[in-house]
């Protein structure tokens, strides 16, 4: 299921994002930040995947929309640096599939997936004096964590973990709703 995780990182790595942040005093913020794919092709990729493993042919159909939120809290070290952490999770991605083979016939299945995770990141900002102060580029470390179930009904079922870590990098500007809103 190696295919599937690339898969997932792909889909997660184009989101729309939309945050929203408040803060408690102007050390302190806290925020929650939602996303949704903007595109991917994981239907023909995942039936690929397919046909390079059992051989025949496959395809594959997604059902539902994948989600993310990530709930985030952040220190402002200097007027133009932050430090922020944050925890993220996505809906359940889900995979329908069916396909013949040479070697077991025909089959269909589906596969589920989610990740979770949590970060750590440096936002560094231009001076207030600039203008572009909501501006900020987002640099920093993550850990995820993928659980693939995929069954091929009556033959096999399978539950993948897999975890690591890796580059956390973004541009952003927060634009104010209020007075304490972003």
């Amino acid at each position: 299921m190696k295919i599937f995780l690339q898969l997932i990182i792909l889909t997660l790595a184009n989101f729309s994002q939309l945050a929203y942040a408040l803060t408690s005093d102007e050390k302190f913020y806290a925020g929650v930040e939602s996303g949704i794919p903007i595109s991917s092709n994981q239907e023909s990729l995942f039936a690929q995947g397919l046909t390079s493993r059992l051989g025949g042919s496959a395809s594959a159909t997604e059902s539902g929309m994948v989600l993310t939120g990530r709930i985030f809290g952040g220190y402002k070290l200097l007027e133009n640096m932050d430090i922020e952490i944050g925890v993220f999770q996505s809906t359940e991605n889900s995979l329908q599939f069916n396909g013949a083979s040479p070697r077991i016939g025909s089959y269909s299945g589906n596969s589920h997936a989610t990740v979770f995770g949590a970060n750590i990141a440096t936002l560094i900002r231009p001076t207030i004096a600039s203008g572009w102060h909501q501006g900020f580029l987002r640099l920093g470390g993550h850990w995820a964590r993928l659980e693939t179930t995929s069954t091929i009904t009556g033959i096999n079922s399978t539950t993948t973990i897999n975890t690591g870590s890796g580059m956390l990098y973004g541009l952003g500007y927060d634009g104010s709703i209020n007075k304490n809103t972003d």
